[in-house]
């Protein structure tokens, strides 16, 4: 990251956008990555590398529970990309609000999900999130903790971002476990604890960038990386477009080739019928 000069340093964790340590690192992968020949792009292929991609895929994971989370209202105050002292780890989304303080893990995954206590499968592949989610709030815990010098009961949300089905028999033990489009209705349920003064001294203590690792986005590297993920956004997006059009015309061809052999073949069988 660049320097954080005072103007950014005053502007504390609130600078950061959603997905913002993904998308670096994202960026970062992707200058490897050779861009589609001409071929390959009037085809649709896409622009991202195989590396690339899935951490395209958790920022825009990332960027949509944002979205969703901006539903909450003025009680709540967000953050996004946490920066943790372990290296490349973050919290995708901190929570303070009427209920309390949550920290969400985001996962944009393809596939069903199956969610069994403890146990979690992406189709028939065994993950590790709700432990991961857990350790996340831990930290952060003791990083709020320690600065307002009392324990904060920290409360870790693992939340699918547009699965293809999830099925949650029982939730684990610590963690709940949400899809974004239940996670404001979710949030808005629980009982409220906090009144608006706790809200605030929790929020600053957040809010202060010597409370996390490397807390403020600079400036400078807002300004750079914001636009060319934009970018590479849009040329996902038009990527995807062209494939569409791709299979479209694919399976027009296969469907004409298939009535020009029925044309032939039907009339054949007919006269030799007669």
């Amino acid at each position: 990251m660049g320097s954080i000069d005072a103007a950014d340093a005053a502007a504390g964790l609130r600078a950061r956008p959603a997905g913002y340590s993904v998308i670096e690192r994202c960026l970062q992968t992707q200058m490897d990555a050779a861009p589609p020949s001409w071929l390959g792009r009037q085809l649709g292929l896409s622009p991202l590398s195989s590396r690339a991609k899935p951490l395209y895929q958790d920022a825009v994971g990332e960027i949509r529970v944002a979205e969703v989370l901006s539903g909450l209202g003025d009680e709540w105050t967000v953050f996004h990309s946490v920066p943790l002292a372990t290296r490349g780890a973050d919290v995708d989304h901190l929570l303070i609000g009427p209920p309390g303080v949550f920290t969400i893990d985001s996962r944009a995954v393809r596939g069903p999900v199956w969610v069994g206590g403890s146990k979690i499968l992406i189709g028939p592949r065994r993950v590790d999130f709700a432990p991961w989610a857990e350790r996340v709030a831990r930290r952060v815990h003791a990083e709020l903790s320690r600065v307002t010098g009392e324990s904060v009961f920290v409360r870790p949300l693992l939340v699918f971002v547009q699965p293809d089905r999830i099925s949650v028999r029982t939730q684990p033990a610590t963690v709940d476990v949400l899809t974004d489009e239940e996670l404001v209705d979710w949030l808005h349920s629980q009982e409220r604890i906090y009144p608006a003064s706790r809200i605030r001294e929790l929020a600053d203590a957040a809010d202060a960038v010597d409370t996390w690792q490397n807390g403020s986005a600079s400036g400078e590297n807002l300004r750079r990386l914001m636009p060319r993920f934009d970018r590479l956004r849009s040329e996902v997006d038009e990527a995807g477009r062209r494939w569409g059009m791709t299979l479209f015309a694919g399976a027009l061809s296969a469907t004409v080739a298939a009535a020009g052999v029925l044309l032939l073949t039907v009339p054949a069988l007919l006269v030799g019928a007669r």
